[in-house]
């Protein structure tokens, strides 16, 4: 759309001005101060309603020389336009609004207003910028007609989209499709849970390696502080304090046992081992005295008493096969014990189940699975090591196996045990036997020994017959010694304690060095993604600016700039040519910034089918203007004229009115 001719009344200070052109471009020519530039703020004011310089509270009104507006004037301006095919009038009055009130004869501003007018005929404000709209958008409009609207004015992001709309966006997948390196990111953008931008995968993966790395970090002061919890546990044997503990505990046993059957008159075992002992004793002098009282019974006297050596080794034997029986019971009962502590052990662990987050406490999305599923696995297998740990130390010290070959050898030992009593029993008839063989001419019991022996034995007998007599000496002793063990089993205990501290302790660094060594995999996962994603990136940001620039001739666009962290942030920023390369347009010079928004204009004005009167302001400062195919409308700061000079396009020049 070219225009054909202006007119402007009393607008910011022109009283009247009109400008006639076949469609060419227009040329104003001025002093500073003579109104080039209200033309152009006329004709913008006329399709958008903002200035050239797309200033706020703008206003059409003329100014008197102390600047206070004048009233009662009607600010208008009047352009036709044509697109080769037809002709449009566009017309705009904006005038003060005065009224009188009720009882007064004078009149007060109360406002403005603005009249709209299309081919002359009045219409509503939206009718007219809806009529304007068929042909060109506000937005449009501003950029087609200022070159400093879109590398200044505009948002750089808008500037972007604008570009990627003229130009074509470029698809990830042709990205990637540009370079076999960058082929593993097809499985991202195309993933199990759904399409994903690389964009929004960088986020995620940006955000995950911050909270692992925050992870990491926390670590080692975590193992450090398990460790310091671990206590020593040097010289502690838990199998041998186990055992010892099993002892005390039957010892202990057996003295509570000895004190309950003194509290119950029960006789005392250990005063029937004292009399079996005179009686041994008994028989020995007996035997002793029968030898030198009988010489010419030598040969019995020497079968006497290798029956009483046989009697006392059988009585040992007898005793030492208790014994055995004893500590295998113990060990028995010990052994059950450590059983049914493994198998609740086990089944408090086996029953355990993963109950991990499935949503990521920063973004609030679920997890994807095979984050979960990492996590169940470290977790499976922790729970499985403890779990073959427990059945390890059970069949190494309380099998079924185990406690079915010590059952075995403790129905042996019993046995041996029943066989050797018989055996005793079999060497004392045949002891006393051969007693009644020898001949007593002095009975043993009238001699001194054999009185004292008696004596003894018969003390030994009344202690026995009544055992509450004087217990109380007794019972302390036994209190005491309960005590003495006791104390051993605590301290045992508590070693044992330690050390099951320090293994759960040890359990904890080794879970936690698991998780370091898990999160370190999967951080170094992530950031060769995020790596293949940058690269990626850097691709896309070569394609697209080649894409982009390669549609203009001398203009070039910036639309990323690098990062100290390597990165990119996105950007538009136009980059004008000059002698030594580009520069960023800020810096260019106004002859540089000109054409290049000529450039620009130029093809957008193409992209979008629609064109619009250039308007260029300051245009003194460029020697030669880019050649456009546009309608352009220089203002041209000239000393030489006080009063604005036009030339319409017909070689003729107009003196305003």
């Amino acid at each position: 759309m070219k225009l054909l001719s202006l007119n402007l009344e009393n607008f910011q200070g022109i009283k009247s001005l009109d400008i006639t052109s076949d469609g060419s471009d227009i040329e104003v020519r001025g002093d500073n101060a003579t109104g080039k530039t209200t033309i152009g703020n006329a004709i913008t004011w006329l399709l958008y309603d903002k200035p050239l310089d797309g200033g706020k509270n703008f206003s059409p009104k003329t100014l008197n020389g102390n600047g206070q507006e004048v009233h009662n004037l009607t600010h208008g301006v009047t352009a036709i336009f044509t697109d080769g095919a037809q002709q449009l009038k566009l017309k705009k009055e904006f005038m003060e609004i005065w009224t009188k009130k009720r009882g007064s004869s004078k009149s007060t501003f109360s406002g403005h207003t603005t009249e709209y007018y299309l081919n002359d005929i009045p219409v509503k404000a939206g009718e007219y910028a809806k009529r304007i709209e068929q042909i060109c958008t506000p937005e449009m409009a501003k950029v087609l007609t200022n070159p400093f609207y879109f590398p200044v004015d505009m948002k750089w992001t808008d500037r972007r989209e604008l570009l990627l709309s003229v130009c074509g966006d470029i698809t990830d997948e042709q990205v990637i499709a540009s370079s076999d390196e960058l082929a593993p990111l097809m499985g991202i953008i195309n993933s199990e849970n759904g399409r994903i931008t690389i964009d929004d995968y960088l986020k995620i993966s940006k955000s995950s390696m911050t909270k692992i790395n925050e992870e990491l970090k926390s670590i080692p002061s975590r193992i450090d502080e398990a460790t310091k919890a671990k206590p020593d546990v040097a010289g502690i044997f838990p199998n041998t304090f186990e055992k010892e503990i099993a002892e005390h505990e039957a010892v202990i046993a057996e003295l509570e046992k000895q004190k309950l059957n003194l509290e119950n008159g029960k006789v005392d075992d250990a005063l029937i081992e004292k009399k079996k002992e005179i009686n041994n004793r008994l028989i020995q002098k007996s035997t002793e005295y029968a030898q030198l009282q009988n010489k010419e019974a030598s040969e019995q006297a020497d079968a006497l008493m290798k029956s009483a050596e046989l009697v006392r080794n059988a009585e040992i034997a007898l005793t030492n096969q208790r014994k055995k029986v004893l500590e295998i019971e113990s060990t028995i009962a010990y052994k059950r014990g450590q059983q049914v502590k493994l198998s609740e052990k086990y089944r408090t662990i086996a029953v355990q189940q993963w109950d991990g987050e499935r949503v990521c406490p920063t973004c609030g999305q679920e997890l994807q699975p095979e984050k979960i599923e990492e996590a169940k696995a470290a977790f499976n297998l922790s729970k499985s090591k403890q779990l073959d740990a427990i059945n390890k130390e059970g069949s190494e010290n309380c099998s079924k196996a185990i406690l079915e070959k010590l059952v075995d050898d403790l129905k042996l030992e019993e046995a041996n045990l029943i066989k050797a009593g018989d055996g005793l029993k079999e060497l004392q008839q045949a002891h006393q036997a051969a007693l009644g063989l020898v001949k007593d001419p002095i009975p043993f019991a009238n001699t001194t020994m054999g009185k004292a022996l008696q004596a003894e034995l018969e003390e030994i007998t009344n202690k026995i017959n009544t055992p509450n007599a004087d217990i109380a000496p007794q019972i302390a002793k036994l209190n005491s010694e309960i005590d003495d063990v006791n104390a051993k089993v605590s301290s045992l205990k508590d070693k044992l304690l330690n050390y099951k501290i320090a293994e759960k302790q040890e359990l904890r660094i080794a879970e936690l060095k698991l998780q370091e060594e898990s999160l370190a995999a999967e951080y170094e996962k992530i950031e060769a993604n995020v790596f293949l994603c940058e690269q990626f990136i850097k691709a896309k940001v070569s394609m697209l600016t080649d894409s982009i620039n390669n549609r203009f001739k001398n203009v070039r666009f910036k639309l990323f700039e690098d990062q100290i962290n390597g990165g990119l942030k996105e950007c538009c920023e136009v980059l004008v040519p000059c002698a030594e390369g580009l520069i960023p347009f800020g810096t260019a010079n106004n002859a540089g910034k000109i054409n290049a928004g000529i450039e620009i204009i130029d093809a957008l004005s193409k992209h979008w089918g629609v064109e619009m009167p250039l308007i260029v302001d300051n245009a003194e400062s460029v020697t030669q203007l880019l050649e456009t195919e546009l309608q352009v409308i220089k203002l041209v700061v000239d000393e030489k004229y006080k009063e604005l000079q036009i030339n319409g396009g017909k070689e003729e020049w107009q003196k305003t009115a």
